[in-house]
């Protein structure tokens, strides 16, 4: 765990962050970011490109190591889904599904095929897929492991109307159930009773 962040038993309860900093190569690229999400509860990260919202939640997954400041978060109960595709390009949706469902010592495959409607392309390889489907494979895999804390990256970029709407429908869900969704977008969108966090470019020092 890195030095400066902490992982809380207290984590289903939400999650804080207090001022954290965070740079690459020596340059800021996260500076004094703070919000606090209870259960329950989603929250919007926005901003324009290169401003920082994957690395936000790289740090939020234990990911990337804060420069300074603290996360309070419950790590075994965070499903992250970043832009790459953590799919093997040789097995077929169904054997991605259940080697990541072995890997994290969840049984249930079926229920993963019936997320976001994969049973159409359940024995295709991954290396047939399109970007979209990719997206769907890697969204029903994350949301399939049953964690409570959910973080996703620019997850309606690939996505068709069906798709994005049936995702909409899981978060709201999830929401209700107690969960918590954590989404970046570029786009200027507003959910109901979601939090939303702009992300501006740090200011340079002198």
């Amino acid at each position: 765990m890195a030095r400066n962040q902490e992982a809380s038993a207290a984590g289903m309860l939400g999650i804080r962050v207090e001022n954290i900093d965070c740079k690459r190569n020596n340059r800021a690229i996260l500076s004094r970011i703070s919000f606090v999400v209870d259960k329950g509860r989603g929250l919007l990260v926005q901003g324009p490109n290169g401003v920082g919202k994957s690395t936000l939640l790289e740090c939020l997954a234990g990911i990337r190591a804060v420069s300074s400041g603290r996360i309070n978060i419950d790590h075994e109960q965070v499903a992250y889904c970043g832009h790459a595709a953590a799919l093997k390009p040789d097995l077929t949706v169904n054997e991605n599904l259940r080697f990541w469902r072995s890997v994290f010592d969840v049984s249930t495959v079926t229920e993963g095929l019936e997320i976001l409607g994969l049973w159409n392309i359940a024995d295709l390889p991954a290396r047939q897929l399109s970007a979209g489907q990719r997206c769907r494979v890697s969204l029903a895999t994350m949301i399939g492991l049953g964690r409570a804390i959910w973080l996703l990256d620019e997850p309606y970029v690939f996505l068709d109307r069906d798709a994005r709407k049936e995702l909409r429908g899981r978060m709201s869900s999830h929401l209700r159930e107690g969960g918590i969704v954590i989404m970046t977008t570029n786009d200027l969108i507003r959910y109901d009773s979601w939090q939303c966090l702009g992300l501006e470019f740090p200011v340079a020092g002198p």
